[in-house]
């Protein structure tokens, strides 16, 4: 140890801040400029929720939904949509939508026998942090200049504050 020393400061450049939930592939929800009408055909499903096959109880989340599955617009006629969206409908006719990422789901095209469909598969990470209540989870998607809401399949989800009570209780 010595009785005197120098010190030296310098300027750090700290990096700018990191986007964590982007890079995990977490989506917010967006607006839709386009159109919404009512799909006239839709098959497909959603296959896991947060990690579970969707049962008929009602689901709970917090913070983000996990969501995978498929949709074509037409089965019979081996219709891929341009891209699928996840659709959070309230009872009182209002809308949060989730983009979604393609999938590879070559089990659908081989089940159905139609190559065209082995891109039907999607998945989304939906930060849900600013959605509170009770909601409908069912899937539409872009066909030309609008948004096309499915008819099906539709789950019911309670999402917020009101999730951790739900589960607690």
């Amino acid at each position: 140890w010595q009785p005197t020393f120098s010190v030296t400061f310098k300027k750090l450049k700290m990096p700018s801040a990191l986007n964590v939930a982007g890079l995990l592939g977490i989506v917010n929800a967006v607006d839709f400029t386009r159109p919404v009408a009512d799909a006239k055909t839709c098959d497909g499903s959603i296959d896991l929720v947060n990690g579970a096959a969707p049962s008929s109880r009602v689901l709970a989340a917090n913070s983000w939904l996990s969501v995978e599955g498929w949709l074509a617009k037409s089965v019979d006629q081996g219709a891929v949509p341009e891209s699928t969206v996840l659709v959070l409908s309230d009872n009182k006719g209002g809308n949060f939508y989730f983009p979604t990422r393609k999938k590879p789901r070559p089990d659908v095209a081989a089940y159905f026998k139609k190559p065209a469909l082995e891109m039907v598969g999607y998945t989304a990470d939906a930060n849900v942090t600013a959605v509170e209540g009770q909601y409908t989870l069912g899937l539409g998607y872009v066909n030309g200049d609008q948004l096309e809401l499915c008819p099906q399949p539709k789950i019911p989800v309670v999402l917020g504050d009101s999730a951790t009570e739900r589960v607690v209780r």
